[in-house]
């Protein structure tokens, strides 16, 4: 059980990564398909929060500039949390050094 449930939460994280992906290349094109703001359009088409769509998308923009740091968390090596605090917090040529630092730390 444990193992599955592992193999379910790299698959969500996953699908949210691609997620924010597709939001950061929608950028304001949402008005494109009727929608005034960027919280009415992933309310309806996403039912998500603007909030939490914002965040998805500012991850997935970080993440452009550190694929390590993208590989870790595709890969279950880091959650999501710790990749928000890393990507936030971090230059991009500062990637391997702190993802050694990190390694088995949990963000709590």
């Amino acid at each position: 059980m444990d193992a599955e449930l592992a193999r379910l939460a790299r698959a969500s994280v996953r699908d949210r990564l691609a997620l924010g992906e597709a939001l950061h290349r929608l950028g304001r094109r949402f008005r494109e398909f009727g929608f005034r703001t960027f919280a009415m359009y992933v309310r309806e088409r996403v039912s998500q929060s603007a909030r939490w769509c914002g965040d998805t998308r500012a991850l997935a923009r970080r993440l452009e500039e550190r694929p390590a740091q993208r590989e870790a968390l595709v890969r279950g090596h880091i959650g999501w949390s710790m990749a928000e605090l890393l990507a936030r917090h971090s230059r991009p040529e500062d990637e391997a050094e702190l993802l050694d630092a990190v390694g088995s730390m949990t963000v709590r």
